[in-house]
């Protein structure tokens, strides 16, 4: 069994396909399913199922993915703490979902160089889901996750809790309501982020025990087209924090969406990151949004 097997089956997991894998990895799909395979052969047992779309891991792949990261980021540790002594700075992999990298990215930049480690960041922008597929994978040390579910793989500090708000053009029926329902948006046609986007999976788990279901025309993940749709006429479930970037923009509306929240935190990989590390990443971008965040009644700073 070699390191390298185990990078090929976590990178397979996280991408949901073998060739979406292979393009990731910069090497021939050919060689990633020999590898896997070799793999399986080892172990006696598949690791993989096929899907419509791609592949995903079987109920004993699931169990070796948990162990085989929790073996990539011990090695990657230990290389951490071999370069401890050199005295550079730590780089710490941080991953940020765009509707919140906008007003952390300046005070990652700013208390980093400054902590008591120190430390400087490379910034990954993505989905939540995206970014804790990456974390499971070891492809970053930490990330500010929507809904994070708890695992013994991740390190997890809530920073904050938001409520969703329906986002509507000048002229939508929304316009003058101070609040709504997911019955009084039932029919609004929107445009969402696609499954399994960690926020889109709450407004659904919030339509279907409403017993309702969403009126869903168009699916991206850009927040930009999602923006655009709606100038078109459209509505779109977005977080709080997104509202507020719009609420200086007279051609949208956003109206609080009160039975659907979100929670948002700190999470890190156990053992990629000294615990100072945690400590000081987290408290800094809670600082942040209590800060920032001052004075919202529909945000809640933990």
């Amino acid at each position: 069994m070699e390191l390298r097997q185990l990078r090929y089956l976590l990178e397979v997991v996280a991408a949901g396909s073998i060739s979406r894998a292979a393009e990731r990895l910069h090497i021939a799909q050919s060689a990633v399913s020999r590898q896997i395979a070799d793999l399986e052969d080892e172990l006696g047992t598949p690791l993989l199922q096929r899907r419509r779309g791609g592949v995903q891991p079987t109920e004993q792949g699931l169990r070796f993915v948990e162990t085989a990261g929790a073996i990539l980021r011990d090695v990657a540790a230990l290389k951490q703490q071999m370069s401890a002594a050199t005295a550079e700075p730590l780089t710490v992999r941080l991953g940020l979902p765009p509707t919140v990298s906008p007003m952390f990215l300046e005070t990652v930049t700013r208390h980093l160089p400054a902590a008591p480690i120190p430390m400087r960041a490379s910034i990954v922008e993505a989905s939540s889901y995206w970014l804790q597929q990456r974390l499971y994978a070891g492809d970053l040390d930490c990330a500010v996750l929507t809904n994070p579910s708890p695992t013994r793989v991740l390190h997890i500090e809530p920073l904050w809790t938001e409520t969703l708000c329906v986002i509507g053009s000048a002229d939508s029926p929304l316009r003058g309501m101070a609040t709504c329902t997911v019955a009084q948006i039932a029919d609004l046609p929107l445009t969402q982020t696609p499954l399994p986007d960690n926020s889109r999976q709450a407004i659904e788990a919030a339509f279907e025990a409403a017993g309702l279901s969403l009126n869903v025309r168009q699916e991206h993940e850009a927040l930009q087209f999602l923006k655009a749709q709606v100038l078109e006429g459209e509505h779109s479930i977005l977080p709080r924090t997104v509202a507020r970037s719009l609420a200086a923009a007279r051609q949208y509306v956003a109206v609080p969406l009160p039975e659907v929240t979100i929670q948002r935190a700190f999470a890190a990989r156990r053992g990629a990151i000294p615990s100072d590390a945690i400590v000081c990443l987290a408290g800094a971008l809670r600082e942040c949004a209590r800060t920032g965040f001052a004075g919202d009644p529909w945000i809640r700073v933990a």
